[in-house]
Parts: C-alpha cells; structure tokens; sequence
C-alpha cells in the first residue's frame, strides 16, 4: 500500500506542477516503497535514497511494528540491486541533517 501511496503522490504532483522536477527522499526501508511506488508510476521521478536495505530478503519484527516491506515471492524476480538499477536512484548513506 505505501508503493501505491507513493505512485500516486507522484501522478498528482505531476498533476499540480507539469513542469516541476519531481524527486522522492526515502530513508532505510522505506526506500523499498519508493522504488516500487517509482515503478508503477513510470514517470521516472529522480529518487533519493538513505542507507536502503541491500536485500528484499529481510525478516520484519516479530510483534509487526516496523517499516519492513514484505512482498511474497518477491525474489523470484527482482531484489534491490535490480530496482536500483531500473530506477537510477541515487543512494546516499545518511540523510541530510534538518538541524543546523
């Protein structure tokens, strides 16, 4: 749902501003829904992203609470290096501060 949330964020920003760049900034596993929400949109919005997980292939917590995709047989098809690649995201380590 949070790929989809994305996908739509971004149709609606093209919407609103047809000639502004559009560029989404996700952090750690979120990153996750913003390359997919990326992909289904198509528009190839510029993606910036902080410390992404390197594998699709990572076990949640186990009470739920937490930010961790879980797409089943999801790996038979693709795993991050695959959606970095087909998005051209730009990985970054660490976000940048909003203190200073």
């Amino acid at each position: 749902m949070r790929a989809w949330d994305v996908a739509c964020f971004i149709s609606v920003a093209r919407e609103l501003m047809p000639d502004a760049r559009i560029t989404v900034h996700a952090k750690g596993d979120l990153s996750v829904s913003a390359l997919i929400g990326a992909i289904l949109d198509g528009g190839r919005p510029a993606l910036r992203l902080y410390d992404p997980p390197r594998s699709l292939d990572c076990p949640s917590s186990p009470d739920g609470y937490d930010s961790v995709v879980e797409i089943p047989s999801i790996l038979r098809w693709v795993d991050m290096p695959d959606l970095l690649a087909r998005t051209g995201a730009e990985v970054l380590k660490a976000p940048p501060s909003t203190t200073q």
